[in-house]
């Protein structure tokens, strides 16, 4: 993955996915995500698959 010095949207959104595992396991909270199948990795981790229908 390359994102650009100047996208700030890009960069913003990639760090917010980085760091839903960590926030998630210190709050006790569940990950909601449509690849269920990355965060499944994350030892003591409550993960939920959903998916938006159009």
């Amino acid at each position: 993955m390359c994102i650009a010095a100047q996208d700030r949207a890009g960069l913003e959104r990639l760090l917010r996915y980085c760091a839903r595992s960590p926030f998630a396991l210190a709050e006790d909270s569940v990950v909601i995500t449509n690849n269920a199948r990355k965060f499944h990795r994350v030892p003591g981790l409550a993960v939920e698959a959903w998916t938006i229908e159009g």
